[in-house]
């Protein structure tokens, strides 16, 4: 299964999940560290990413690319951050864009 969160296509990726390990060296540098898939759930096609330490420049879409054999399926989320975010959730912050594919 390979599995790609990603900004916009022709980027680099939020996170990419392939043969079970997620692939560092083709992440945007300003989300490693910050992000995770949900491992526990990939097997009944839940594909939630988590981010932590929300960031105003987190803030917009999300197009989650999911391929398994030779079927793809592609889901666009929006999140939406708002300015005060970081006093509202304080050091610990973390956001999770659940995406199921069944």
């Amino acid at each position: 299964m390979h599995i790609r969160w990603y900004r916009a296509r022709l980027t680099p990726a939020v996170l990419v999940f392939h043969d079970g390990q997620e692939q560092g060296d083709v992440q945007m540098p300003e989300y490693r560290g910050r992000t995770r898939l949900v491992r526990d759930a990939i097997a009944t096609g839940d594909v939630t990413l988590q981010i932590q330490q929300v960031q105003a420049s987190d803030d917009g879409l999300y197009h989650c690319q999911v391929t398994h054999g030779f079927t793809s399926q592609e889901a666009v989320i929006e999140l939406r951050v708002k300015d005060d975010l970081q006093a509202e959730l304080g050091e610990c912050s973390f956001f999770s864009l659940h995406l199921s594919c069944h």
